[in-house]
């Protein structure tokens, strides 16, 4: 569904870019399902009916005593389309061996092609966090066969995993338009054969896998670290992303304590990735 039918409540909000890369993962776990960028100002939307409203202020609230945001704003204004002006900002992203595309840009076959038309659901590319896993998957999937997904968003990851020949894909998110833009994303890829997205958290899921990723915030990831380990086959890979640079020693100190050992790092501009294994 692309339009609020009760109207949309919209938080404006002045800040930086890393500031609002934080707002967008936060605000995103509390029910906002579009954000614009003009400038210095960014606006969450929310459905006015969004039972998490008040958290939505609080956060905010939070993030202005923590962070540089400035001169709050909320209003309700009439419903809009959102996937309409969302189409218009999505663009192909490269990152190699992938191409990472809506379904209305020109194809390009001299890559790994992923077809993600994004609607509401994070997970585009476009965002650092997802590079960081996109970038290092393939000498990650090496004898890989079973991916998990947490927090699929669009299901760009998990139909990576499967593009790079893992066998069994499970991949989940707790909100419900996620779970369906990522069904119909891994249709359009054809790759519903190997991916199954599955509709709650991590209680969910069972079994073991050579492979989890989990591009979520570091709230959730630090939460998640001992459900991990359970799921985590002997010789298997953690890979934790939507992290900033700055969480960089609370997540490695948290890690070690939960059971693992860090494998390697990559960082992209103030964002950090943390591939994690078994303690020996």
């Amino acid at each position: 569904m692309t339009v609020a039918p009760g109207g949309t409540l919209a938080v404006s909000f002045t800040c930086d870019e890393l500031t609002h890369d934080i707002a967008v993962a936060e605000l995103a776990a509390l029910g906002c399902y579009a954000f614009e960028r003009d400038d210095s100002r960014s606006t969450a939307y929310a459905d006015v009916s969004v039972d998490a409203a008040d958290q939505i202020r609080t956060a905010l609230v939070r993030l202005q005593r923590d962070h540089a945001i400035d001169a709050l704003d909320f209003r309700v204004i009439d419903p809009v389309n959102w996937n309409a002006r969302w189409e218009a900002s999505v663009s192909p992203i490269s990152v190699p061996p992938f191409l990472v595309r809506p379904s209305w840009a020109p194809s390009d076959t001299s890559a790994i092609e992923i077809v993600i038309d994004p609607k509401m659901s994070f997970g585009t590319a476009h965002h650092e966090s997802t590079r960081l896993i996109l970038g290092r998957l393939s000498y990650l999937m090496d004898g890989v066969s079973s991916v998990l997904d947490a927090g699929t968003g669009t299901g760009v990851l998990a139909i990576a995993a499967a593009r790079l020949g893992a066998n069994n894909v499970v991949a989940f998110d707790i909100d419900p338009w996620s779970v369906i833009n990522a069904r119909e994303n891994i249709e359009v890829n054809d790759v519903q054969d190997v991916v199954t997205v599955l509709e709650g958290d991590l209680q969910i899921v069972s079994g073991s896998f050579d492979l989890i990723l989990a591009n979520i915030n570091r709230n959730v990831l630090l939460e998640s670290l001992a459900s991990f380990r359970l799921h985590l086959a002997h010789d298997g890979h953690l890979v934790l992303a939507g992290l900033l640079l700055s969480d960089r020693g609370t997540m490695i100190d948290a890690l070690e304590r939960a059971g693992f050992q860090v494998a390697d790092e990559s960082v992209e501009g103030e964002w950090l990735s943390i591939v994690a294994a078994h303690q020996q």
